[in-house]
């Protein structure tokens, strides 16, 4: 009969045990390491293509000249620069007086501020990055360059899990060197602010309608609160959640409080600026009232544009799904209504809205339509079709094919090449004897622009130099140039106000064609020729528009007999967008 050993059952029951607990946990230890390295290897993924992507900005800004250029490829450019140079020195002032007093003040010596007519977030902004960096020209492109990035990146992201990570790339490449986008990144504007949180708002809410948690509705409010807070034209995200709720058919988070709150935020984030600043934003509109012919002439504007991002993006995409074999997800219907959303909120923004036609304010709807071409391509690749195209094209002619398209648009990009008001500039600074002169700028508002920046770049004991615009103090006329009329009837009478202030200064530009020439730019001609003993010409130097050179066109004149002058008090009319006058107390006063 067999004998029980215990000590020897137990230890043998021990080696048994315990290499079964060993082999339990060995794969969940792998599994772990797995996973860390998967994390790992994302996110250095995500860094090169983000590093891919800013190092493209920066070609296509560097081949666009835009860091050789001045703040005037747009009207809007200077004005978005003296804004944010004034937060700056603001913040770095460290009084902390009255910021309305402040920013009234800085708008008298440098007029071209234009807090109020835009709301304050893309300000702070920039004020932010000056401190973090510097005021320099090219400082705040390189804001514009990472901005640009950050939208071509959001896109790979929004499509990394559900198409090939090289399919991804393509669509953050479309959007990136979209010809829209590659004009506004070389320029210092607020639209490629609003075009990211836009998309951002948009991805955030189709999250909200696939996990339904409160958290992505809030995130939601805030982002659409910043871009309402960065620029108006952030009402085409009035219409995402109303198509994707639809679209989604999650008809019961109507009843929740969750999506209530996303819009109580915007309201209360954004309603006191814009209750306020009303009046100022409708006297920027085109016209009072859209009409039909404006609809009618929008529509075939805005459809030319959006035909020709399409035209762009779409072959790229089209070849792209020619050259992977894996598989695509089906597109999210939260997702796809968001972005439909979003692309119809910008339709009807520029249709409805009678602004000027500028096909920057197609900028949100690039990257939404560009990731719902992907998944248009990627449906068409499915079809029985599609793949015998396929077969008949190998994948590196299609690859081949792709670079060609996307170095062709950055290669047939327009040229900023814009310029020389700078020089002008420096050498009135440098000049001791105009430390404490008035100097007045006459040019269209892209020239006007350009100088005031450059003044603003270059003064050390900002706010110091006074700079009068000629459209501002010869003439009365709109933001945009409507209901112009001159405050002067003859030579003699403007003559007679530049002594008044005393103007010491003027810098006139002859770079415009003649037809272009304002009736205030002329009589300060016919003031120049007709009294020739009062003026002394200074400089004459070339100006540059769009790459054209115009030599000898900017002449920098000092008025004869104003200078050391004491200054009178300086009145500027701001009724339009202010309600009332601003003055410049002098010394006389």
């Amino acid at each position: 009969m067999p004998v029980c050993n215990l000590e020897t059952d137990t230890e043998v029951a021990s080696t048994i045990t315990f290499p079964q607990q060993d082999a339990r946990q060995e794969p969940q230890s792998n599994l772990q390491s797995i996973e860390r390295n998967r994390r790992s290897h994302a996110r250095l993924q995500s860094l090169l293509i983000f590093a891919f992507l800013l190092g493209l900005a920066l070609v296509q800004q560097w081949h666009a000249r835009a860091f050789y250029s001045e703040f005037g490829w747009h009207p809007d450019e200077s004005a978005h620069y003296i804004t944010g140079l004034m937060v700056h020195d603001y913040i770095a002032a460290h009084h902390f007086s009255s910021p309305v007093a402040y920013a009234e003040n800085y708008y008298l010596h440098y007029p071209k501020v234009a807090l109020g007519h835009w709301p304050p977030f893309f300000y702070a902004l920039e004020g932010a990055w000056m401190l973090a960096f510097s005021t320099s020209r090219f400082s705040m492109l390189f804001l514009m360059t990472c901005t640009t990035a950050l939208l071509g990146f959001l896109v790979w992201r929004s499509l990394r899990d559900r198409v090939p990570a090289a399919m991804a790339l393509v669509a953050g490449l479309a959007v990136v060197t979209s010809s829209e986008i590659q004009i506004n990144s070389s320029m210092l504007m607020s639209d490629m602010l609003v075009a990211l949180l836009c998309l951002a708002a948009a991805l955030t809410f189709a999250q909200y309608l696939k996990t339904e948690e409160s958290g992505w509705a809030v995130l939601f409010g805030v982002l659409s609160a910043l871009a309402f807070l960065t620029k108006a034209s952030a009402i085409c995200l009035a219409l995402v959640p109303l198509a994707a709720i639809a679209g989604a058919r999650k008809w019961h988070l109507l009843r929740r409080g969750s999506l209530w709150s996303s819009a109580l935020i915007i309201v209360v984030a954004c309603g006191p600026w814009y209750a306020r600043m009303n009046h100022g934003n409708q006297s920027t509109m085109a016209q009072p009232v859209i009409t039909p012919d404006y609809f009618f002439h929008a529509a075939a504007f805005y459809g030319i544009g959006l035909a020709k991002i399409a035209g762009v993006a779409f072959p790229a995409l089209f070849l792209a799904t020619l050259s992977w074999d894996e598989e695509f997800s089906a597109i999210d219907r939260g997702l796809a209504w968001s972005l439909a959303g979003l692309i119809g909120g910008v339709i009807l923004t520029v249709l409805l809205i009678p602004a000027a036609l500028e096909r920057r304010y197609l900028l949100p709807a690039i990257p939404a339509l560009v990731i719902l071409l992907c998944y248009g391509c990627a449906s068409l690749r499915r079809r029985a079709a599609m793949i015998r195209v396929r077969n008949r094209i190998p994948a590196v002619v299609a690859r081949l094919a792709i670079a060609a398209i996307f170095i062709a648009a950055v290669v047939l990009a327009p040229v900023k090449g814009v310029g020389g008001f700078d020089q002008v500039a420096r050498r009135i600074l440098a000049d001791a004897r105009f430390h404490d002169s008035i100097s007045l700028v006459a040019s269209d508002a892209v020239g006007e622009g350009m100088f005031v920046s450059d003044v603003g770049m270059d003064d050390k004991q900002r706010p110091e130099h006074i700079v009068l615009r000629g459209s501002k103090m010869l003439a009365d006329v709109a933001w945009i140039g409507r209901d112009y009329r001159s405050l002067f009837d003859s030579p003699e009478e403007l003559l007679s106000y530049l002594d008044s202030v005393p103007v010491v200064l003027v810098v006139s530009d002859h770079s415009m064609p003649e037809h272009l020439y304002l009736p205030h730019e002329k009589l300060l001609d016919q003031a120049i020729q007709k009294y020739p003993s009062r003026w002394r010409l200074l400089s004459e130097s070339s100006v540059w528009r769009d790459g054209v050179e115009y030599p000898k066109a900017l002449r920098l004149y000092e008025l004869l007999g104003n200078e050391g002058q004491p200054h009178r008090t300086i009145i500027l009319d701001m009724k339009r967008m202010l309600q009332r006058k601003l003055q410049l107390r002098g010394d006389r006063d």
